[in-house]
């Protein structure tokens, strides 16, 4: 079957830009042995918002029925938008790379996650690798999230 579900959660109700999130998420079987979701957010605190989409897919093998073994694959892509709203900075401090007037700061992000999973019986053992794409980070722009 497949299953929708959509959440929401505010922090400080009443509190001007108190943190706050929302999803909405899709998932279900394509065929006997795989599946897909989607997941869709949106994050907010402050001065700060991330919102993003994730798509995943994933495969599963039998490997013997007699004692419940199983081997499953999966993969995920991941975007992430992070902005900054800087039009409300004002500390007054000229030399702050965040001074009234800079432009907001947006920087989009893509990125890959795969995992596999073992299973036989009760038991099960599991690896995961994520953010399979190497990014370099300067710590010191501004523009930095």
């Amino acid at each position: 079957c497949w299953q929708i579900r959509a959440s929401g959660f505010e922090q400080w109700v009443s509190i001007e830009d108190s943190p706050g999130t929302q999803s909405l998420s899709i998932d279900g079987r394509i065929s006997d042995r795989s599946g897909v979701g989607a997941i869709l957010f949106n994050d907010q605190n402050g001065f700060t918002t991330q919102k993003g989409i994730q798509l995943s897919f994933a495969h599963h093998l039998t490997l013997s029925e007699y004692n419940n073994q199983y081997l499953s694959f999966g993969i995920s892509y991941k975007f992430t938008q992070f902005g900054i709203d800087t039009s409300r900075f004002n500390n007054g401090d000229p030399d702050n790379p965040f001074n009234p007037g800079l432009a907001d700061i947006s920087v989009n992000d893509s990125n890959f996650d795969i995992g596999l999973l073992y299973r036989i019986g009760r038991f099960f053992l599991s690896a995961n690798a994520v953010n399979l794409l190497q990014k370099e980070i300067d710590d010191f722009n501004p523009t930095e999230p």
